[in-house]
């Protein structure tokens, strides 16, 4: 299930504007900003330690296609997915 900032803010009982300032003051990014790359990180985990397709570890980590992966992916770390998995992959074959 998804949450917005302003269902966020509502259980958070502040306004949007507040959350995402409180947010981002206290995390230093923002809400898409800090779950982009928590999603990134995840993505990192199932690279290093798994054989499944860049197209199945976008769909498990939240992004919509490998496309939007790899464009997260790159801006986070300054690499492609595939480079990550090569250098850091610690379990070879399994899925």
């Amino acid at each position: 299930r998804r949450l917005s900032v302003a269902e966020l803010a509502r259980r958070a009982a502040v306004s949007e504007r507040s959350f995402l300032r409180h947010f981002t003051t206290q995390v230093g990014l923002s809400p898409r900003q800090w779950l982009r790359r928590e999603r990134v990180a995840a993505a990192q985990a199932l690279l290093e330690s798994s054989a499944i397709p860049l197209e199945a570890v976008a769909e498990r980590v939240g992004f919509g296609s490998a496309n939007s992966l790899r464009a997260a992916f790159h801006d986070t770390l300054g690499i492609p997915p595939s480079e990550h998995r090569r250098a850091f992959r610690t379990v070879r074959g399994k899925a």
